[in-house]
């Protein structure tokens, strides 16, 4: 084992042996490295002292080295490292040392080779390998009449050339640059093998078979159904009744007679195909039709049968939807009217009117035809159904101040069974009415039952206007009611009856006030004799008619109340009542 290093500078000896290595030898026996970029491009060796049997290939490839030097090995040793990188450490061994040594690259990148022959004045010498990854050849197979084959190749950028073997005994190496080969057979089964094949390298890369059957007449595709998905996509369904032949699909918009609108290539895996992108297939039509290609001669294509998209437009109008359609009205002669998936009729017209709808009521439609087994379907649109009938405004309802808020009351039996809305305008002061607000409701309304709207938004001293309309159950809203109005008092109010009945009927058992804007409030009521029996400082509380315990005797009573209200002001009050026994 030779390890070569330096430890004095004596006479340089340089050589230039590959792009990125500029390899120095300091004599007697010694060696420096030193790295430097160089755009020259050395693929073979610079000084003939050895070849190797390829500089390229792919992976697993094996390189065999063939000393040129003309020096004895076993006199003067040979020794390579095969896959040097510049700037490491170099150890070599010598005992590898023989006339043709070689190895195999299973992992593909850019090797470099680096021989040195003897120690004491070494010779130098290196060269590239480029290992790459064996990747299959990209073609296509595709039948034509009269039994020949349509070999493309065209989407191939990876390899320089291809070996085919056509598989009856005939082989064509060809530039990729070259697109495609037309090959003739006599008729049968044949596997045709491809080879991909890198210039100036081992052919040792990957193969890809394809197994053809030729034909002798031309083979047509058919269509089976079109339909459209929605605004801008629509799918085609078909049948290919041989794998290796190309199919072309091919579009004219509204009844043009060119089908040079858009071409798509079509997979002969897949049974359907779906175009994206188009121009609102409500208002346009398209026409379909599959070309069976011969590729070795397209002015011999022949054609599948056309079939049209149908273009469906649908509109809700006064319990009544329309629908109307386009397409190539020569190829129906029918059309078969579906609405949530149910037949609604049969027409040769292009326009169906449903007036057997409820409004608020989604319901889905769509509209088939038929040609020689092929079907059309249209987009399936969903409707919602509506009336422009304007309901009956409400017959009444209630305004009332309750504090220093505006209370708005609906009777629940005013609108129409189902309402789940309600709106509120407004008017404050000499305004005009607005939209102010809106109030949902359940639905299933109770007998007697009443909803409220509270108003806090409001100024003390003025008057407030309102007006309530309903949405009905086909999604309209009613006619106005009558105004309501209410002012709201600059100062609290309160109010006494003048009898009360504590029976525990549930019917007037308490002595309390009503009122608004109160703050504060202290209560005080005596009998005929002046005897003080009740008193609270308590918001809406009031005497149950008892005095120490039990009830108080029939008779006349008077109160005195002093209270505070919401803006500051203070006031009192005294009257008299009667306490009823039953």
């Amino acid at each position: 084992m030779y390890v070569l290093y330096s430890k004095t500078p004596l006479k340089t000896v340089c050589h230039l042996r590959q792009p990125l290595l500029y390899i120095c030898a300091l004599l007697p026996g010694l060696l420096l490295w030193h790295v430097q970029a160089f755009s020259q491009d050395l693929v073979s060796e610079p000084n003939g002292n050895f070849t190797v049997d390829f500089v390229k290939g792919c992976a697993s490839l094996t390189v065999t080295v063939n000393n040129t030097s003309g020096l004895d090995p076993n006199q003067v040793p040979s020794v390579y490292k095969f896959d040097y990188k510049p700037g490491d450490p170099l150890t070599l061994d010598t005992t590898q040392s023989n006339i043709n040594p070689d190895t195999t690259y299973t992992v593909p990148g850019t090797y470099t080779i680096l021989q040195i022959i003897g120690t004491s004045n070494p010779q130098i010498d290196s060269i590239t390998v480029e290992v790459l990854e064996p990747l299959s050849p990209t073609y296509k197979v595709y039948n034509c009449i009269n039994h020949s084959v349509y070999i493309d190749f065209s989407q191939e950028n990876y390899y320089d050339l291809l070996r085919i073997d056509y598989g009856d005994n005939t082989i064509d190496t060809v530039a990729v640059s070259e697109e495609f080969r037309i090959h003739q057979y006599t008729g049968g089964t044949f596997d045709i093998s491809v080879e991909g094949i890198f210039e100036e390298a081992q052919s040792n890369c990957a193969v890809r078979d394809t197994t053809i059957t030729t034909i002798e007449e031309p083979v047509i595709a058919s269509i089976s159904q079109v339909q459209v998905l929605d605004q801008s996509q629509i799918q085609i369904h078909y049948d290919f009744p041989n794998p290796h032949v190309a199919y072309r699909l091919e579009i004219a918009e509204n009844g043009d007679t060119d089908f040079n609108d858009a071409t798509f290539e079509l997979a002969g895996d897949s049974d359907h195909f779906t175009i994206e992108g188009l121009s609102d297939t409500r208002q346009n039509y398209y026409c379909f039709r599959i070309a069976s290609v011969n590729r070795c001669d397209e002015s011999l294509n022949l054609y599948s049968d056309t079939l049209c998209s149908i273009a469906l437009q649908a509109t809700a109008d006064h319990l009544v939807n329309q629908l109307s359609w386009e397409t190539n009205t020569v190829d129906f002669p029918d059309y078969e009217v579906y609405r949530d998936s149910e037949l609604l009729t049969t027409t040769s017209s292009t326009n169906y009117e449903d007036n057997s709808v409820v409004c608020q009521q989604v319901y889905a439609y769509q509209v088939t035809g038929e040609k020689n087994g092929m079907q059309s379907l249209s987009e399936l649109i969903s409707l919602t159904a509506l009336s422009t009938d304007i309901a009956d405004a409400l017959a009444s309802f209630t305004v009332e101040t309750k504090g220093g808020s505006m209370e708005l009351s609906v009777d629940g039996d005013e609108a129409p069974q189902g309402t789940t809305l309600y709106y509120i305008y407004r008017q404050a002061g000499s305004a005009v009415f607005e939209l102010y607000d809106s109030l949902e409701v359940s639905g299933d309304v109770e007998f007697g039952e009443k909803y409220t709207y509270t108003d806090d938004q409001v100024v003390l001293g003025d008057t407030y206007c309102y007006q309530i309309s309903y949405q009905d159950l086909c999604g309209n809203e009613s006619r106005l009611s009558a105004p309501a109005c209410a002012e709201l008092p600059k100062q609290g109010r309160i109010l006494f009856p003048n009898a009360f009945t504590p029976n525990g009927d549930g019917l007037n058992d308490i002595f309390i006030y009503k009122g608004n804007l109160i703050e504060q409030i202290e209560l005080h009521i005596f009998n005929r004799w002046g005897e003080l029996v009740y008193h609270t400082d308590q918001l809406d509380e009031g005497w149950d008619g008892t005095y120490r315990g039990v009830t108080a005797p029939q008779g006349t009573y008077v109160y005195k109340v002093s209270l505070t209200d919401r803006l500051g002001n203070q006031m009192q009050q005294q009257g008299s009542f009667v306490l009823l026994i039953p």
